[in-house]
Formats: C-alpha cells, sequence, structure tokens
C-alpha cells in the first residue's frame, strides 16, 4: 500500500464503514502496529460529522 498517515505507514485495509475506512497501520520510528482509522473524504467537510468522528474515539478508550 505505501500511504501515510500522519507518523503511520498505511499497510492494508482491514474494513470500511458509513464513516471511514480502516487500515492496519505501524509507526514508521518504532513499528508499533495500530488500526488507524481515516474518514471518508465526502464526509470531512461536514464539521458535525467530524466531530462526531472524534467523539467515536473519545467513546471507546
Amino acid at each position: 500500500m505505501g500511504a501515510r498517515a500522519g507518523s503511520f505507514r498505511l499497510l492494508r485495509e482491514l474494513g470500511r464503514g458509513g464513516m471511514g475506512t480502516v487500515y492496519q497501520g505501524e509507526h514508521e520510528l518504532i513499528g508499533s502496529r495500530v488500526a488507524v482509522k481515516v474518514l471518508h473524504r465526502h464526509l470531512s467537510a461536514r464539521p458535525e460529522t467530524v466531530e462526531r468522528f472524534f467523539a467515536e474515539r473519545r467513546w471507546s478508550t
């Protein structure tokens, strides 16, 4: 794949949902593996959707 999101290299797609796509990512410096969720581009122009996207992350910790 080779795309990047911040300091993570996206390795492969894990799944898609209504708000975004989830990728397996790897931190470029320390090599830790994580799930990286990327909001669909067409939704990123809507402030209420972006807030919901971030709120979803806060609720899951």
